[in-house]
């Protein structure tokens, strides 16, 4: 089953069709030396090695997409452990430049369980994520309509404003970018989508209120 551009199963939530199966053979290299390099480095504090994004999904292009790699810690991670992570994704990637960016995210279990900074960061890794190390998480599944994407994208009007003050959709190489803004945009579309009229009628109802102030 499809609710607009997401495969639901038969409760109508949000199927997770990423699989160590689908990572194409160029990149299978590069995952592998990671897992082995985090598994390492963190030993018994490793809680969960996910990767997510296209390399997870089979639609990555050679040379230009990001690895965006995600590593659940059981204690904060140390200043000598983040500095050592930094090193590692840099080094890697001058080795293996198949991706344009190792993406090598550590996050303690709780702080990626209940900050509301991460909030985007959990239904990703819910709905288009493989596990490749460590425990399977508990995380709670979702299903494509407007309050999923409100929940997600709340802080998109700031995020736009803050950065575009900095110059960074004017050109910059940090920050928000004009890509990241449409695929945004399509993202949340696609999950207004998935909510029917019930959708349709809220979107109308934010695009009148945005008229009135």
């Amino acid at each position: 089953m499809h609710s607009g551009c997401f495969p639901v199963d038969s409760d109508g939530f949000i199927v997770n069709t990423a699989s160590v199966d689908k990572i194409q053979p160029v990149f299978r290299s590069l995952v592998g030396d990671i897992i082995k390099g985090v598994s390492n480095r963190l030993q018994s504090d490793l809680l969960t090695l996910f990767l997510r994004g296209s390399v997870s999904s089979g639609r990555a292009f050679l040379g230009t997409s990001d690895l965006d790699i995600v590593v659940v810690t059981k204690s904060v991670p140390t200043t000598d452990v983040l500095d050592w992570n930094k090193t590692f994704a840099e080094t890697l990637q001058s080795q293996m430049p198949v991706v344009s960016l190792i993406d090598l995210r550590l996050i303690q279990h709780q702080v990626l369980l209940e900050d509301r900074s991460y909030a985007r960061l959990r239904v990703y890794l819910s709905t288009e994520s493989v596990l490749l190390a460590g425990e399977n998480l508990q995380l709670p599944k979702f299903k494509p309509n407007r309050e999923l994407a409100l929940y997600m994208h709340s802080d998109l009007e700031r995020e736009i404003i803050g950065n575009y003050s900095g110059g960074y959709l004017r050109g910059g190489d940090e920050g928000i970018t004009r890509e990241s803004v449409r695929n945004r945009a399509h993202h949340i579309e696609t999950l207004f989508a998935g909510g029917g009229q019930e959708a349709a009628d809220s979107t109308e109802n934010l695009s009148a209120r945005k008229s009135a102030e």
